[in-house]
């Protein structure tokens, strides 16, 4: 951690993920992402109600009978379950992915040292 800067830190991909399920963006927040932050925080709930609104719009109790309302459950928590998937995946990956390029940069930074 050099010079304190939260930037260069090592950070949890299960804390980003968490805090992403708490409340869209928040995980970014945490990683310094500030612009994808922003737009999860929009984008999330926006898609979920979208998807809820498309979902109870199809006529499924119509075509079949009692086994639309089963259908259309069915359907919504699916698409809970999608978005729920996508708003954790993404920032663990990120945090994934920036804690390797850290490590990496450190150990490079040392065998350079060592080289000289």
């Amino acid at each position: 951690m050099e010079g304190g800067d939260s930037l260069n830190q090592i950070k949890s991909p299960f804390k980003a993920m968490f805090l992403n399920i708490i409340l869209p963006g928040l995980g970014f927040a945490y990683l310094g992402k500030w612009g994808y932050a922003i737009f999860a925080f929009i984008w999330t709930p926006l898609r979920l109600w979208v998807g809820i609104a498309i979902i109870l719009k199809l006529p499924f109790s119509t075509v079949l009978g009692e086994w639309g309302y089963i259908v259309n459950y069915a359907l919504l928590y699916s698409w809970w379950l999608f978005v729920m998937y996508d708003v954790c995946k993404f920032p663990y990956q990120l945090a994934v992915e920036n804690n390797h390029t850290k490590t990496t940069e450190k150990s490079d930074r040392k065998s350079a040292k060592l080289d000289t």
